[in-house]
């Protein structure tokens, strides 16, 4: 029993690496050929930044004989990864999951259930922990150094550290849970937490360097603070000296919170998961009928689907708060920004290609229409058996997107404006560059959905985080601002007037606008009524 559900799992697994679909049919050699380089560009990048973290504090940490120091910061850096990393999804896999009541009502003990989907998490916290431990231990190699009963500490507590993470993932996972059920809000409530739990990776991500800085300068200083706390001193001098007792009390430490939590979920885990959820008791009242127009209907459709999928706002989305902290910052910081760009000793009319391109490059982390097709799923069938248009589905799609980005990015083109004291030709040309690619990007980013459209999603993070369709929109919106940035600043920065370029650029994306639209008004539904 336990193996069926195991095997179920890992399939599950393997499919949030790879990007692959239930259906048995191979995958194309684009699409294992795309999902792997996004993958090791991703993991390549992040191991660099912990590589050069460690490399730094690894030699002052030597000299001052805080060894098992070195050791607890990778321990609790690992941690704070694998706890970020796994957290909402142990909350969506272990309560939220659509074959939760399916399984429960089958002859399968809730424990195995549970059992199975926590050995999964177990594999996403190891592959979070590596990435944080393997460029540390090479930094030590290349350094100092191993004892033989260090690298046996390294190998035992790489195992079990996590367990602890997962213990307190999942802890958190079911305590968000218990809320949300709670509330009527459920949507909102997600985002809240997510939004929080970004904030605080983006902050700790701006500020790297300083905290590198500090934690070499003051490593006694916190070495001695953190010393006090016993699991900690045993989890670094289990590794730096090869202590048996450190490594034993250590083991307990990770393994045991896990048991425990373990022991409570498995009793609770029936009556969390059959719940009945919050919701606002609706009385009916008679009432004259409403009657709209189909596309202000679909519209209405689609904007209630957005703000009922936290995932597809914050995964599709993420620009858009980009974009208003953009804003925002360069009105309250404006004299900051000015002495900035001021440094880089260029005329105005350069800086307002250089803000276009900001603005865009913003833009491109903006992917609604990309994973829009396949955020259909089982659902696919209901639209198409109305007397509707497939051009109208589309359409409204596509409306949606621009509607949502539209006002943000205006936002941040007026904001610009204000700081830079741009003319009223600027503005315009700023605000038809930026617009031009805002549109591009989104039938693109519609093309690339249709043609990748995938409806048989477990989850709708699998929509819109692992498809070919959406890897590809990110990279094009990426790539077309290099386009623009690189052939100007290569061969024509000195001979040609930046805002003509501007011209030029926009004239060139707006023609690929209509070609784009011309394929999506045809090929395009002809596909898109094909999916099934």
């Amino acid at each position: 029993m336990l193996k069926a559900l195991l095997k179920v799992q890992w399939a599950i697994f393997v499919s949030i690496f790879t990007g692959s679909a239930r259906s048995k049919k191979k995958q194309s050699a684009g699409k294992i050929i795309g999902f792997t380089f996004l993958m090791i560009y991703a993991l390549g990048a992040l191991m660099f930044l912990f590589f050069h973290l460690f490399d730094t504090i690894a030699g002052p940490f030597r000299m001052l004989g805080l060894d098992w120091f070195y050791f607890t910061m990778m321990w609790l850096i690992a941690f704070a990864l694998m706890f970020i990393g796994s957290v909402f999804t142990a909350k969506a896999q272990l309560f939220e999951a659509k074959d939760n009541e399916r399984l429960l009502a089958m002859p399968i003990p809730a424990g195995m259930i549970l059992l199975s989907r926590m050995l999964t998490l177990y594999l996403l916290n190891f592959f979070f922990g590596i990435l944080v431990i393997a460029p540390a231990v090479v930094v030590w190699v290349l350094q100092c150094g191993f004892t033989a009963m260090g690298i046996v500490s390294l190998i035992v507590l790489t195992l079990t550290m996590p367990m602890l993470a997962m213990a307190v993932s999942c802890l958190i996972a079911w305590l968000i849970s218990l809320i949300v059920s709670r509330v009527e809000k459920k949507s909102l409530v997600t985002m809240v937490f997510s939004v929080a739990f970004l904030g605080v990776y983006f902050v700790f991500c701006a500020r790297m360097n300083v905290y590198i800085t500090r934690l070499a300068e003051n490593g006694a200083l916190l070495a001695g603070k953190l010393g006090a706390v016993k699991p900690l001193l045993w989890l670094g001098d289990a590794v730096a000296n090869g202590n048996a007792i450190s490594l034993l009390l250590s083991v307990l430490v990770t393994v045991l919170p896990l048991a425990v939590v373990y022991y409570l979920l498995a009793r609770a885990f029936i009556s969390v998961v059959t719940a009945e959820r919050a919701a606002k008791k609706k009385v009916y009242r008679r009432e004259a009928m409403q009657v709209q127009s189909p596309n202000r209907a679909l519209l209405r459709r689609e904007l209630a689907h957005l703000g009922a999928s936290p995932s597809y706002m914050l995964n599709a989305g993420m620009g858009i708060l980009f974009l208003i902290a953009g804003g925002v910052v360069l009105l309250v910081k404006k004299q900051a920004v000015l002495e900035l760009l001021q440094m880089l000793g260029l005329p105005l009319e350069q800086l307002v290609l250089i803000a276009a391109l900001g603005c865009c490059l913003i833009l491109s982390m903006v992917i609604f229409t990309a994973p829009s097709p396949s955020m259909e799923g089982k659902s696919y069938w209901v639209l198409r058996a109305m007397p509707i248009t497939t051009m109208q589905i589309i359409g409204t799609k596509l409306l949606l997107a621009e509607l949502v980005t539209l006002l943000p990015t205006l936002f941040l083109i007026i904001s610009f404006a204000i700081a830079l004291k741009l003319t009223v030709l600027q503005i315009l040309l700023l605000a038809a560059c930026v617009l031009a690619y805002m549109e591009l990007t989104a039938v693109f980013g519609m093309m690339t959905g249709i043609r990748h459209a995938r409806l048989d999603w477990l989850n709708e993070t699998q929509a819109v985080k692992q498809s070919i369709g959406v890897l590809t929109s990110m990279l094009f919106g990426m790539g077309l601002v290099a386009a623009m940035a690189i052939p100007y600043y290569v061969f024509l920065f000195k001979s040609f007037s930046p805002l003509a370029y501007m011209a030029i650029c926009t004239a060139v994306m707006l023609a690929a606008v209509l070609l784009i639209r011309q394929w999506i008004s045809t090929k395009g539904v002809r596909r898109y009524e094909e999916l099934a």
